[in-house]
């Protein structure tokens, strides 16, 4: 499992590097983690990363990324434009490194307080929902994406003091998030010509639901954790 991302893939805001999302993710999916995420990165430098070094072939390759392009390019048209570009060029290289892999794209939860941090403060939960439609957008276009949402996300306790990074019980729910999705894959390959929804109401209830109305492509995934106990890997 290789990904790629901004800090909360390359582990900010955990207390050891054995809680970040991505190792948790991958202990529990039984895969070795190749964590490539580079803290302060936009996305438009993720993908200039994969054009400059191409992953490696990968059963998933995991991808989180936009909260610096609007945290910093704000409400500017072109910031949007130029992550939706990257998101695309994103999921091509992952494509052209191993055409039979699913890819996880991972939704950016809502933060508490955008205006810390100057010069990457001109976000707002609102532009979070916009960026997160956006990568629903791209990902619908493209074949073997599992767009992992975040319901259930609680900002108020899953975030670190500082605003902008989850703590151990963020990283946790992504994991959860994570391995959710690739549940969720899993089992559409047995429906490949219908969108599945995957909805985690308690930890010992897990289900699937098939919604009417929903457009084919991307596979939509929810994770609703509301009164989850933590799971594995959390501290």
């Amino acid at each position: 499992m290789v990904s790629y991302g901004h800090s909360w893939i390359a582990g900010d805001g955990a207390t050891t590097a054995a809680n970040c999302l991505v190792q948790c993710a991958a202990r529990r999916l039984g895969f070795e983690p190749e964590n490539r995420g580079v803290g302060g990165s936009l996305s438009t430098a993720t993908a200039t990363l994969l054009v400059e070094d191409p992953p490696p072939p990968a059963s998933v390759y995991v991808v989180m990324t936009g909260l610096n392009d609007l945290r910093f390019g704000g409400e500017s048209a072109e910031s949007l434009e130029r992550y939706s570009e990257a998101l695309d060029s994103i999921f091509s290289a992952f494509h052209r490194a191993d055409p039979d892999a699913a890819i996880v794209a991972v939704e950016q939860p809502h933060l508490v307080d955008f205006r810390l941090h100057a010069p990457y403060d001109r976000g707002s939960n609102e532009l979070v929902d916009i960026f997160n439609e956006e990568l629903r957008s791209v990902a619908a276009t493209h074949r073997r994406v599992v767009v992992a949402e975040v319901e259930g996300w609680d900002s108020a306790s899953m975030l670190d003091p500082d605003t902008v990074h989850p703590n151990d019980a963020g990283h946790n729910f992504l994991a959860d998030v994570v391995t959710s999705a690739m549940m969720g894959y899993f089992v559409s390959k047995r429906h490949r010509d219908n969108t599945i929804k995957f909805r985690r109401s308690s930890p010992e209830r897990n289900g699937f639901e098939r919604p009417d109305g929903n457009p084919q492509g991307a596979l939509r995934v929810v994770l609703s954790c509301d009164g989850a106990e933590p799971g594995p890997g959390a501290s």
